[in-house]
């Protein structure tokens, strides 16, 4: 890897964290295991033919919580500001 291409993904890597640290997952992820749980009640033919897409949105969404908690470890470790101002 060169030298720009390292910092080019440095920096995507801290604009993701940037944009994931304040995502409200853990009640994102709620609302789709509420949804799954109920939706076979509901409406069995909508659940049946959405829930496979559903749970893949939610593999991505505990994904990102589980970088989330990392992302703020590093937040409160006073580590990197991840886009508030990295000039302190």
């Amino acid at each position: 890897m060169n030298r720009i291409d390292y910092e080019m993904t440095q920096q995507q890597i801290v604009f993701i964290g940037s944009l994931v640290k304040g995502l409200p997952l853990d009640e994102f992820i709620a609302a789709i295991d509420h949804a799954d749980s109920i939706g076979p009640i509901l409406d069995p033919t909508l659940w049946m033919r959405g829930n496979k897409e559903m749970m893949k949105i939610r593999d991505l969404a505990a994904g990102l919580r589980d970088f989330q908690t990392i992302v703020n470890k590093i937040i409160q470790e006073g580590g990197y500001s991840l886009g508030e101002n990295q000039n302190e």
